[in-house]
């Protein structure tokens, strides 16, 4: 104890150099973290389990392409008017489907076993499961793309699956690991 206190400055020099050259010779995280790996979510998460269950049915998937889904929710419940321009955003997805780079849209007006799977029990939400081409696009062109084709539907809606989900993580790793200026 004795030395601490009578080397009290040499040990606070050591510390304050030491946290300088840390700061000065870091890697650059953020880059590290887009190289080297992404962060994912747990293997028993239901969003994973979810993911193998497509894989699974889905065994000739194309490696260029994602699953994702569209939701559209209402909490007070999803009127006539509502369920209406939820069907012309999935028209829109339909006639955009070669621009956009969406396939096997699952459209819940075809079939009710389809309705049975997609539309919640307590009519708040409608999901819209289908397939986003990524042969000449990345995650976040495609997200854009698909969000400004559906812009016009006033019903809130939000576009999730495996892909998106993971480029969002890998993004807000990054924004989180920027060195302040």
């Amino acid at each position: 104890m004795k030395h601490i206190v009578r080397f009290r400055w040499a040990i606070a020099a050591v510390w304050i150099i030491g946290a300088i050259c840390l700061f000065l010779f870091a890697p650059n995280l953020q880059q590290l973290v887009a190289e080297k790996g992404q962060i994912s979510a747990p293997k028993d998460s239901p969003s994973m389990q979810a993911s193998q269950l497509l894989d699974k049915m889905d065994a000739n998937k194309d490696s260029d392409s994602a699953s994702a889904v569209l939701v559209f929710h209402k909490d007070s419940g999803l009127d006539k008017a509502e369920k209406e321009s939820i069907k012309q955003a999935i028209d829109l997805l339909k006639e955009n489907n070669k621009r956009l780079g969406v396939s096997d849209i699952l459209d819940f007006r075809d079939d009710a076993a389809v309705a049975e799977q997609t539309v919640a029990k307590d009519k708040k939400t409608i999901m819209v499961p289908f397939s986003v081409s990524l042969h000449s696009q990345d995650a976040e062109e495609a997200r854009k793309k698909i969000m400004e084709t559906i812009e016009p539907i006033q019903v809130d809606h939000y576009l999730t699956g495996e892909t998106f989900i993971s480029q969002d993580i890998v993004e807000n790793s990054q924004e989180g690991l920027k060195k302040p200026n």
